[in-house]
């Protein structure tokens, strides 16, 4: 009997082994490329989000059977299995995509009736031998699920639709500098339009003013510029001088890519249109104040043939910085608190934006620009903040006084700073929170005027939030990285593990 037990043990370990092994194509057949066009639904606060991609996928014929790629919006480069039989591809539900220190996730299938009701259900695409062109069928919802056909497991996105062609995309080949370009600094300032979620848990348009120090190179009649992306700030950029003498960015020129938790996010440059679409951007170039500009609206988009933007800028100028005495403008803040779902506390935090422009409007050196933090207790002798490395953990040392580029990574950045580190019952003695830049140019150091902000400490406590899924006091990221100050409905990345919510 133990005997029996022990191989039934055996053989229930191999077929779980099995079902959790990655697909891979034979050896000896080579694969072929193909560009899939697909959407993926993916949970989102406000509800199931959208997300288009383009990208280029490897797929394997071995007589009857299909291996295609890129299916797993979370491991686009996992293969699934199907079969092929009178132009259709029937791809077994629940095959295993993938496992990170989040957890294992699988590709499944399943149909909803009238009443919502969940059937398990293979996918299913039609095949043209033709024209080699798969096309998914949105019937059946390939889903990609926590555990292998369980209508009862967390469901992180499915596709909406999907189309194979045969022959990849044209390479991703970043722009290269030639050797011994001298670059200086310039400031691109303007405004920028961003999708960001708002206080109600929902996404809007926001559109907030922008700056951002870019690097910019003269070689012939072509210019280079780096950083124009903020997420890529290290790639660049090039334009090249018309018969009008003005430069032009062709439409769709790739910029640089980044990757986080498996996924990975292109950045193209283009001009949308006003009727719709997207065209080349043009830079006018006035040699006497050396500044950029342009009327036209700039997208950072996720596609080189379409306006599918991350954001937009608008009257942008680019302007040289030079070395001299400079005050910096007035900063703005807001000061904000979210109930922590995941304990007593608060999270309260500070929105900044730091001008990279003087009271004159003319562009400084963020390398020599910073910032200070002052908290009025009521005293009458308003003093600098602190921030502890013994309880700002990220830092390896005190620090008072903030580069404008520096970020820690977790609670300090140019834009978002966090307080709830220093406890509620320290930050409750403090009626009004400042904040100061200061410029050290030209071996002057000059400091703008103080923006302060009221502390109303009666209102900013009753925030709260619904999460009742959570269950860790650990700082919360969206899958892209950024720091959120509640959990999103989805994913969300909470102390380091992946976790849903509902």
């Amino acid at each position: 009997m133990k005997k029996l037990t022990f191989l039934a043990i055996t053989l229930l370990l191999s077929i779980v082994a099995k079902a959790d092994s990655l697909i891979t194509p034979p050896q000896g057949v080579e694969p072929e490329e193909f560009t899939l066009a697909i959407t993926h639904s993916v949970a989102q606060q406000s509800g199931m989000q959208d997300t288009d991609k383009k990208m280029t996928a490897k797929l394997v014929f071995d007589g009857n059977d299909v291996y295609l790629q890129g299916l797993a919006y979370y491991f686009p480069n996992s293969y699934v299995k199907g079969t092929l039989a009178d132009g259709k591809i029937t791809v077994p539900s629940g095959q295993f995509v993938g496992e990170d220190q989040y957890g294992k996730e699988y590709l499944t299938g399943y149909s909803l009736d009238d009443q919502k009701n969940v059937t398990i259900a293979d996918i299913l695409f039609s095949y043209d031998a033709l024209t080699r062109t798969i096309t998914y069928n949105p019937s059946i919802y390939a889903s990609e699920t926590s555990a292998p056909n369980d209508p009862e497991a967390a469901m992180f996105c499915y596709v909406k639709q999907a189309t194979y062609t045969l022959g990849g995309l044209a390479p991703l080949v970043p722009i290269t500098v030639p050797e011994g370009l001298t670059v200086e600094p310039y400031l691109l300032h303007g405004t920028r339009t961003i999708n960001e979620e708002n206080s109600s848990g929902e996404f809007e348009l926001v559109t907030e003013k922008y700056d951002l120090p870019v690097n910019i190179g003269f070689d012939g009649e072509d210019v280079y510029i780096q950083g124009i992306v903020e997420n890529v700030d290290y790639a660049w950029a090039k334009a090249t001088k018309n018969a009008q003498g003005k430069y032009v960015i062709p439409v769709g020129q790739y910029i640089g890519s980044s990757s986080l938790y498996n996924q990975t996010w292109h950045y193209f440059l283009a001009a949308t249109k006003r009727t719709g679409g997207i065209t080349d951007i043009t830079l006018s170039y006035d040699a006497t104040t050396n500044t950029f500009s342009t009327s036209q609206t700039i997208a950072v988009t996720s596609d080189r043939e379409k306006a599918d933007s991350y954001y937009t800028l608008n009257s942008v100028t680019i302007k040289k910085i030079l070395e001299r005495e400079a005050t910096p403008s007035k900063p703005e803040m807001t000061f904000n608190s979210q109930r922590s779902p995941y304990g007593s506390t608060n999270w309260y935090f500070a929105e900044l934006y730091v001008p990279l422009s003087d009271v004159d409007g003319e562009p400084m050196l963020s390398d020599k620009l910073s910032y200070v933090f002052l908290c009025d207790k009521g005293t009458g002798d308003p003093q600098p903040i602190t921030f502890p490395s013994s309880k700002y953990y990220k830092l390896k040392e005190d620090m008072t006084e903030i580069p404008y580029d520096f970020t820690d990574g977790l609670d300090i950045s140019r834009h978002t700073v966090y307080f709830e580190r220093f406890g509620e019952s320290e930050l409750k003695t403090w009626q009004r929170l400042g904040l100061q830049t200061i410029y050290r140019g030209a071996s002057s150091e000059k400091k703008s005027e103080i923006c302060w902000v009221d502390l109303d400490w009666q209102a900013l406590g009753v925030v709260t939030v619904d999460a009742d899924s959570a269950k860790t006091n650990s700082a919360i990221y969206s899958l892209s990285g950024q720091r959120l100050q509640k959990p999103q409905r989805g994913l969300n990345i909470i102390g380091g593990k992946k976790v849903l919510i509902k």
